[in-house]
C-alpha cells in the first residue's frame, strides 16, 4: 500500500473507479460531470476545489479500508503468533507436571 499523497490524481481516480465501477457513479460522487472523470484520467488540470473531493473520496473509499485490512492482518498474525506461544508453554507446563508427579511418586 503506498502512502496517500504517493498517488498522483490519475491514480486516485482509477483507484476510485475500481470502487464506484463506473465513471458516472464517481462524477455524481465528485458533483462532476463524467467528461470530467475521463478528462481527469489523462491528465487534464483539476481545479483546487475538486482536488480536495477527491482527496476526501479517496481517503475515504480507498485509503481508510485499506489500512483497515492492513490492521486486521495484523491482528490475525499477533493472535496466531500469541496462541502458539501459549500452545508451548502449555506443553511445557504439562511436561513439567509430569516431571514433577514422577519424581514424587518415585
Amino acid at each position: 500500500m503506498q502512502k496517500m499523497q504517493n498517488y498522483s490524481y490519475p491514480q486516485k481516480i482509477e483507484k476510485l473507479l475500481e470502487n464506484f465501477k463506473y465513471s458516472t457513479k464517481l462524477a455524481d460522487a465528485l458533483n462532476v460531470s463524467r467528461i470530467s472523470i475521463v478528462n481527469w484520467r489523462d491528465g487534464a488540470s483539476i481545479s483546487e476545489e475538486n482536488k480536495l473531493k477527491i482527496d476526501y473520496l479517496f481517503y475515504e473509499k480507498v485509503f481508510l479500508p485499506e489500512l483497515e485490512n492492513k490492521k486486521q492482518e495484523a491482528e490475525k498474525y499477533i493472535q496466531k503468533i500469541i496462541s502458539k506461544s501459549y500452545s508451548n508453554l502449555i506443553t511445557s507446563i504439562d511436561f513439567i507436571e509430569e516431571i514433577s508427579k514422577y519424581n514424587s511418586f518415585g
